[in-house]
C-alpha cells in the first residue's frame, strides 16, 4: 500500500497565491504510488537546468544550420549565345570558365518529321579530353565520340550465315487460314 499524504498549504505564501489571494486552499487526502516522494522542486531550481538546455539546443541549431562542405568559387560564363530565328531555326553556344564548350544548331525539319539539331560539346574528365558531336533528327539521337564503347565483330560463321540468308529469295508470305 502507498504512503498517505495530507494536501494542504504549508505557509502563507503558498496560500495566498494558489489561493489567488483570498485565503482558500484544497485540501485532502492524496495516496502516493510505493517508491514517490513529496518533495517539491522549486521554480528557481529548474531555471540553470532550462537555461543549459535552450544552450545546448540552440548550439545544436546553429551547427546544423552551417554550410556543409567547402565553398566553391562560381564558375564564370565566358561566352553565350542565343540566337532563335522567325523561320524555326536556331543556335546556341556556351563557354565556360572551366573550359565546357558546347554548341548546337537546328531548325523545323517539317510538320511530320519535328526539328533536326547537330551539336558537340566537349570538356576535360578524370581520363582525359572528352569531346562528342552528335545529330538529331528524324533518325534519332546518333553521337559519335572517340570515347564511345563500341561494338564487337561479328563472328566469322555468324557473318557467313547472314551472307547466306542475304542470297535466298525472299519468299511472300501466304495468308494463314483462320478457323
Amino acid at each position: 500500500m502507498g504512503k498517505r499524504v495530507r494536501i494542504g498549504a504549508p505557509s502563507a505564501d503558498l496560500v495566498s497565491s494558489a489561493s489567488g489571494g483570498d485565503g482558500r486552499v484544497a485540501e485532502g487526502l492524496y495516496i502516493l504510488p510505493p517508491g514517490q516522494s513529496t518533495d517539491a522542486v522549486q521554480s528557481d531550481q529548474c531555471i540553470p537546468d532550462m537555461f543549459k538546455f535552450v544552450l545546448v539546443a540552440s548550439l545544436l541549431a546553429l551547427a546544423a544550420g552551417a554550410p556543409q562542405g567547402p565553398s566553391t568559387e562560381p564558375i564564370p560564363i565566358i561566352k553565350y549565345v542565343n540566337e532563335v530565328n522567325y523561320d524555326g531555326t536556331y543556335n546556341w553556344e556556351y563557354e565556360a570558365g572551366n573550359g565546357i564548350l558546347a554548341q548546337e544548331s537546328g531548325s523545323v525539319a517539317g510538320p511530320e518529321s519535328g526539328t533536326a539539331a547537330q551539336g558537340s560539346f566537349s570538356y576535360q574528365g578524370p581520363d582525359g579530353p572528352i569531346s562528342l558531336t552528335y545529330t538529331a533528327d528524324q533518325n534519332g539521337f546518333v553521337p559519335q565520340g572517340a570515347h564511345l564503347p563500341t561494338s564487337p565483330p561479328i563472328p566469322p560463321a555468324i557473318q557467313r550465315a547472314l551472307d547466306y540468308l542475304a542470297t535466298l529469295p525472299s519468299t511472300p508470305e501466304t495468308p494463314q487460314r483462320r478457323y
